[in-house]
């Protein structure tokens, strides 16, 4: 990385820690003024439509695809929606899943061979 972007990216971190209140107020305001609607997001992000999201929720009896339980998270006081999981190399949309879930697999990198010795950890083969 060059001095100056690392300048740049130190700057820019200073700013956000000191304006921190300033930068959310303008994102509250600017999502309040540019309203996007769910499908609309689910098209843009990962391709598929609002009748797609809501025939995978039904495929999955409304649960997650990874640990079989209802989504628990809150946000705004109301339980969140099963999140959209897709691999980020192609694309290709894998099933919904639970907040829990989805942080475990994005904490490690989707690699499939960690949560293979987490199997065999569990297993007591580890």
């Amino acid at each position: 990385m060059g001095l100056n972007r690392e300048k740049t990216l130190a700057r820019r971190a200073r700013y956000r820690e000191k304006n921190r209140e300033k930068i959310r107020a303008y994102g509250r305001q600017w999502r309040k003024n540019n309203p996007t609607s769910t499908s609309e997001s689910y098209k843009r992000l990962y391709g598929i439509t609002e009748a797609d999201y809501l025939l995978m929720l039904k495929e999955q009896n409304d649960v997650c695809k990874i640990c079989l339980q209802p989504e628990t998270a809150k946000r705004n006081d109301k339980v969140k929606r099963l999140s959209v999981d897709h691999c980020h190399t192609t694309g290709k949309v894998r099933g919904l899943l639970c907040h829990n879930c989805n942080t475990t697999l994005g904490k490690y990198d989707d690699n499939p061979d960690i949560f293979t010795r987490f199997a065999a950890y569990l297993s007591g083969g580890g």
